[in-house]
């Protein structure tokens, strides 16, 4: 969760019941709520322990005491020495909160005349797609039914095919490679479902989108991860 800092188990439970998480360590993200996705977040922050943490419209989605209690969450970051930057359309009630209004925002943004980092000086191409290609690894390994599913469905279809049409021994022989082919490709079409649902439900896929990399390498290096994966089931 936080990059390469090691994190105790003590401090991962200490996160989620911060952010109201607590008994959700078993959920996959995908299953949480709207709200219940946006306190995953921030419990991610609390664990990488940044100093800045700039936040957008957090409160969305989130009931009255969930709000009171990110409210009580914030106010503790602050006192403990963090910087937080917050933009909502919710009222806040924090001490130590200053106000900026966006006409002042984009004042101050344009005054500052911040230097823009180009694509080039951004990741490498090759290291995010090595991003790419280890994330999505690590996540089909986490969830072998997705690939195992591909699998028992090309085995029941070989089996079955010769006690619906011919179990003879001359039919079979000319027919069985064709049969072969046609019952992986059928099986790889059902994982063909999980190279991207997972990241669409998640977001990724927004935020591969927006990344300064070309996207089809990006979208390369997920089908390789992909393909690479169902071989290591298979």
């Amino acid at each position: 969760m936080a990059g390469r800092r090691y994190v105790t188990d003590k401090v991962l439970w200490q996160a989620l019941e911060g952010t109201g998480l607590g008994g959700f360590q078993n959920v996959p993200s995908r299953n949480l709520s709207a709200g219940q996705q946006r306190r995953v977040a921030l419990a991610r922050l609390l664990v990488a322990d940044e100093p800045l943490w700039i936040l957008d419209e957090i409160f969305t989605a989130i009931d009255a005491h969930g709000v009171a209690a990110l409210e009580r969450l914030l106010v503790d970051r602050v006192a403990s020495g963090g910087a937080i930057v917050v933009t909502t359309h919710h009222d806040l009630n924090l001490p130590r909160c200053t106000e900026l209004p966006w006409g002042a925002v984009m004042t101050m943004v344009s005054e500052a005349r911040l230097p823009v980092r180009t694509p080039e000086e951004s990741v490498s191409v090759l290291s995010a797609m090595k991003a790419v290609f280890s994330r999505d690894l690590k996540t089909a390994f986490r969830q072998p039914q997705d690939l195992l599913n591909p699998l028992l469905f090309f085995v029941m279809v070989v089996t079955l095919f010769p006690l619906g049409v011919s179990p003879e021994v001359s039919f079979l022989r000319e027919a069985g490679s064709g049969i072969l082919w046609v019952a992986a490709l059928l099986s790889v079409l059902l994982s063909l479902d999980h190279l991207f649902r997972h990241d669409f439900d998640d977001g990724t896929l927004e935020q591969l989108v927006l990344q300064p990399q070309p996207l089809f390498l990006l979208v390369l290096a997920k089908s390789l991860a992909h393909w690479y994966s169902l071989a290591c089931h298979w």
